[in-house]
């Protein structure tokens, strides 16, 4: 299981372009609980017996301070961290503006490392900030389809509700989601839904996957990871809804609730307008 840690979409000025980042008040590298996202993303394992860092949001203030995915957060300000809700909890405590000094170790070096890092005003609350994303065409596509190779854009699912999760294999949150787009896919795909799953992960492990899972929709790859990116994804899974003419009708996070999708489909199916 993961704790998954991020932004998405965040609105900033001006709001003719939804898809910048805005920040609230307080403060934190980047580590928090789902209900309390921060400054960007970096996910931490839950079940990690240590902080170990999964992944970091390009360009942000973790990784310019030479943080990598792998690291193992030992200490933090010079005191021990025995587990990533430790990490968490004191980072929560701390605001915008602060520095503090993390050791690492890194894989392959006999030394820890001492960071250094000042910590970021925190985004808005997820839900807020997706609320303000809905209605808005979102940033095109940079993905191929690794059965065929060909790009696809959005304008080739434009006409149909649209379903986009961002997702990984390693990701516990998104395989428990599966039977939940099983069952959209499978009740939906005749009345027009499309589902499309992206990840980053090298073609042939999506493959695997998708076989011994007998996956009935789309594969995506986003090989840079930049259309997550663009849509602010810092944490998986994320599914963004888009309506028959490409605007954004909901966004997801965590598990996929089967209801409350549903729900969402079948409104948005209505609309038979193309």
């Amino acid at each position: 299981m993961m704790w998954i840690i991020g932004t998405l979409f965040a609105l900033a000025d001006p709001p003719s372009d939804p898809w910048q980042d805005t920040y609230a008040e307080g403060g934190s590298l980047g580590a928090s609980v789902l209900a309390r996202p921060t400054w960007q993303g970096i996910e931490l394992g839950i079940d990690d017996p240590a902080p170990m860092i999964r992944k970091l949001r390009d360009g942000g203030a973790a990784e310019q301070a030479g943080l990598r995915a792998g690291d193992i957060v030992t200490h933090l300000d010079g005191r021990p961290l025995a587990s990533p809700a430790q990490l968490l909890e004191r980072l929560d405590a701390l605001s915008a503006g602060e520095v503090v000094w993390l050791q690492i170790m890194r894989m392959h070096q006999a030394q820890p490392k001492i960071v250094k890092l000042q910590l970021e005003a925190r985004p808005k609350p997820l839900r807020a900030i997706a609320d303000q994303v809905k209605g808005h065409v979102p940033p095109e596509l940079s993905v191929t389809d690794f059965t065929t190779g060909a790009s696809v854009l959005l304008a080739d699912l434009r006409g149909d509700v649209v379903l986009i999760e961002f997702w990984a294999t390693w990701c516990a949150p998104c395989v428990a989601s599966i039977p939940h787009l099983r069952t959209l896919h499978e009740a939906y795909s005749a009345r027009g839904l499309t589902i499309v799953g992206i990840s980053d992960e090298p073609v042939d492990k999506q493959r695997a996957f998708a076989e011994a899972r007998r996956l009935p929709y789309r594969l995506l790859r986003d090989s840079e990871w930049s259309t997550a990116e663009r849509y602010r994804v810092t944490g998986r899974p994320t599914a963004v809804l888009l309506d028959r003419q490409g605007r954004v009708a909901e966004v997801f996070f965590n598990t996929l609730r089967l209801d409350d999708a549903t729900a969402a489909v079948e409104r948005l199916l209505l609309n038979t307008s193309r």
